[in-house]
């Protein structure tokens, strides 16, 4: 690198000009916000002519012309930036991005965002930009696929940013892209050094994946994590034993899957995955009235819990009690499909009874469709 005199002179110039025209374009965007139309457009004018590259005073004096009825000054404007900056194009979309978001118009900003095709150039203004729709998707309670479009966008531009790793994880899981979630929630632990919420996750993606071997050791890393919080603890360790059931259940080990349930209900008694994972390994010992009378405490301690009304009317199915299984199915209408489809994978023995009853009750599940 040139380190010569002039050439740190010239560095230190370009800063300076570069600082003084943020401030000249900032101060002529308040100016003609506030009504003062000409010396807010020679500030903006100065900004522009002192930093050629200061892209956003450039996209604004475009746009400002261009509703004020300037197009030729506009268009000028526009094929000088592009001849002279390779970078502009992709510049002035974020500039559009970021007015929409300043306007709160946030579909839009979506929506010209998804379709730009921006990569690694101005990576950093692109993933603050999809980090505001993605929080904003958060806030409002968006669907996971707008959730999962707007993470995998942030992880594609900056792969170890953790918030986007978790919603593109939990999101995949949720849209049954399984190998997706296990992919973004085990870049997450990478990139959290071991993350007791992503380990579980990621092992329950595994399990719906039909990965088993994998969904356990996934389980078992979450046993050895050691939360701060008692509460965390209780929480995400009775979940790994609860899960570990499961995968041992489609392995064909029952006795391994009674010993995890027991250690479940060891670590936390009233924990609600405990009673309704117990439910299932009854259900597979063909104990099956007492699978019913479980999945029914199980609800009484959740309401409407979707893994629960699946096993309980997958139960009273093999029971042969038809209209209670139907009826019981039937209120998986109050849960979101993604859900109920996703918690129908955890038990994925359960879909040729419980599909035919989804179906007559008006539920559309994945497994239903093929997807």
């Amino acid at each position: 690198m040139d380190l010569t005199p002039a050439a740190i002179d010239r560095w230190r110039q370009n800063i300076a000009n570069s600082t003084r025209a943020n401030y000249l374009y900032e101060m002529g965007r308040a100016l003609i916000a506030e009504g003062n139309k000409d010396v807010g457009l020679q500030k903006v004018r100065a900004a522009l002519e002192l930093y050629p590259a200061l892209h956003d005073a450039r996209s604004f004096l475009i746009d400002h012309l261009h509703a004020e009825g300037g197009a030729a000054e506009a268009k000028s404007l526009d094929s000088q930036g592009r001849t002279s900056f390779p970078d502009f194009p992709v510049a002035y979309v974020l500039f559009q991005v970021k007015r929409h978001l300043e306007r709160k118009e946030f579909a839009d900003a979506r929506s010209l965002l998804a379709t730009a095709g921006i990569t690694g150039n101005a990576s950093g203004d692109a993933v603050y930009c999809w980090q505001q729709i993605m929080g904003y998707q958060l806030q409002a309670g968006a669907p996971p696929e707008d959730l999962l479009e707007s993470a995998e966008a942030i992880v594609a531009l900056n792969g170890a940013e953790p918030k986007a790793l978790e919603v593109a994880g939990m999101n995949a899981l949720l849209l049954g892209r399984y190998e997706d979630a296990i992919r973004h929630l085990d870049d997450l632990c990478a990139a959290t050094q071991s993350n007791h919420s992503a380990l579980l996750f990621a092992g329950m993606a595994c399990h719906c994946a039909g990965r088993f071997a994998d969904a356990l050791a996934r389980f078992d890393a979450t046993l050895r994590c050691t939360p701060d919080a008692l509460a965390d603890r209780l929480q995400f360790h009775a979940g790994a034993h609860a899960h570990s059931a499961a995968s041992h259940l489609a392995m064909g080990d029952m006795d391994a899957a009674s010993a995890a349930i027991a250690q479940a209900q060891a670590v936390d008694p009233d924990d609600f995955r405990s009673r309704i994972f117990l439910a299932l390994v009854l259900e597979r010992q063909e104990r099956r009235e007492q699978a019913v009378q479980t999945a029914q405490n199980a609800l009484r301690v959740s309401p409407d819990h979707p893994f629960a009304l699946i096993v309980l009317g997958h139960a009273q199915a093999l029971l042969g009690q038809r209209e209670a299984a139907l009826a019981t199915v039937a209120r998986l209408k109050d849960c979101p499909s993604y859900l109920a489809s996703t918690m129908l994978d955890l038990g994925m023995w359960m879909i040729p009874t419980i599909l035919p009853l989804a179906s007559q009750a008006g539920i559309s599940l994945r497994q239903a469709t093929g997807r």
